[in-house]
């Protein structure tokens, strides 16, 4: 493929797909959703989850699988990291600890179906 018919198609993709949904699994088995475009970068992810936890000064890495591939790079975009137009993106750490999301989103959690239907609104 050349070059233009690849940003092309890559054009044709972001424009059908304005917003990324991406799902965070931590080990816990909860999981953090939020919304993005699509040239986002990992880095604004990572702010995203950041912001979530109890402890903010955990520290932590985001991976996909299989296989399991580390978001290293924080200038990569949302694209270009493969998490378009959706994706499930997994949280790890070396520290443990009981639950790793702030309290008042524990007490506001949703289940998967409403989850669902809030990305098809």
């Amino acid at each position: 493929m050349t070059k233009a018919l690849r940003e092309s198609q890559m054009k044709d993709k972001m424009d059908r797909y304005p917003r990324v949904v991406l799902r965070v699994q931590f080990p816990d088995r909860r999981v953090l959703q939020g919304f993005f475009r699509p040239l986002e970068t990992v880095a604004a992810l990572r702010h995203f989850v950041k912001s979530h936890l109890q402890d903010p000064q955990l520290p932590f890495y985001l991976f996909i699988a299989p296989p399991k591939t580390i978001l290293e790079d924080p200038t990569a975009t949302l694209f270009q990291a493969g998490l378009f137009p959706a994706a499930l993106v997994y949280f790890g750490s070396d520290v443990k600890t009981e639950s790793y999301l702030e309290r008042h989103l524990l007490d506001s959690s949703v289940s998967a179906l409403q989850a669902d239907e809030a990305i098809a609104g």
